[in-house]
């Protein structure tokens, strides 16, 4: 559902504190409904160069029947139009089994070889999804920058790149392994991001039969209280759309609305399969 973005730092407020968070919902095109100004904070960037654009999906609204996609798209000018922009790099959405997900994505792009004092990269999430349509179903984050030009400023294809994604594809053709979970399921986990000392560990409670869901996770030794830190327990019922977020150290329970149920699966078959092999540098779930 929401999106924030901080390589480049997005429009406006910025916080992912919290799964939700108000300043990663901006659903009005082109930006949000947050204007820019020639005084505005911008990004300096090389035209023609690579940049790894780091964003946040800060809640997953994986639809089965048609799932989202994320873009990057690019526009010159101060306030550029939904017309001005133009898509250069697109992955698809992945089914989190979990509303309350916050991804982390770093996606390494080839910036546009035009030189601009005033444009913006926006990243949108394109839901899909029909219960998330109070102002349409996408979501949008921009940031302006400008582009500057240098003596060598030649686009060049990552042919190492290509291969790579050329032999995952064909690996995808050929895999006989799609699979969904059994009907109910247990699992422990654990999830570790070394760049900002961050371990979470925890178990899922899956009931198919039931629709529901329950996770219990704990963030760093789980002493605190934030989502850094903190202690947290999730009850999903997908009949009802009701999933409580309950901070055990402070006492408090949240209530989320929640989307349709999706089956556990992978593979292509399942529409699983995309996403990882896009051309992303890296993704980090937080619960």
């Amino acid at each position: 559902m929401h999106i924030c973005l901080w390589s480049p730092m997005q429009r406006g407020t910025f916080d992912i504190s919290t799964p939700g968070a108000h300043s990663c919902y901006h659903k009005i095109a082109p930006c949000g409904n947050i204007n820019s100004s020639s005084s505005s904070p911008r990004t300096s960037l090389v035209a023609g160069s690579k940049h790894k654009v780091e964003f946040q999906q800060n809640l997953n609204h994986y639809y089965t029947i048609k799932p989202g996609t994320i873009d990057i798209s690019f526009a010159v000018g101060l306030n550029p139009s939904e017309n001005d922009f133009t898509v250069i790099h697109s992955l698809s959405d992945y089914n989190a089994m979990n509303q309350i997900t916050q991804t982390n994505f770093s996606v390494e792009i080839n910036l546009p070889n035009q030189p601009c004092d005033e444009c913006v990269l926006r990243v949108r999430y394109l839901s899909n999804n029909p219960l998330e349509d109070d102002h349409g179903t996408v979501f949008h984050q921009c940031s302006d920058i400008k582009l500057t030009q240098t003596l060598i400023n030649i686009k060049r294809k990552d042919k190492e790149q290509e291969k790579r994604v050329e032999s995952m594809n064909k690996e995808r053709q050929e895999d006989p392994h799609d699979c969904c979970i059994p009907e109910s399921y247990v699992n422990s986990f654990f999830h570790i991001i070394p760049a900002i000392d961050f371990r979470s560990e925890g178990v899922i409670y899956y009931d198919k039969k039931a629709k529901q869901m329950r996770v219990t996770v704990v963030n760093n030794g789980g002493r605190g209280n934030t989502t850094y830190d903190g202690l947290f327990h999730m009850w999903m019922n997908f009949t009802s759309g009701k999933q409580y977020y309950y901070n055990y150290r402070n006492g408090t329970c949240d209530l989320y609305g929640l989307d349709y149920w999706n089956d556990w699966c992978f593979g292509n078959k399942y529409n699983q399969s995309s996403f990882w092999f896009d051309k992303m540098k890296n993704t980090s779930p937080v619960y």
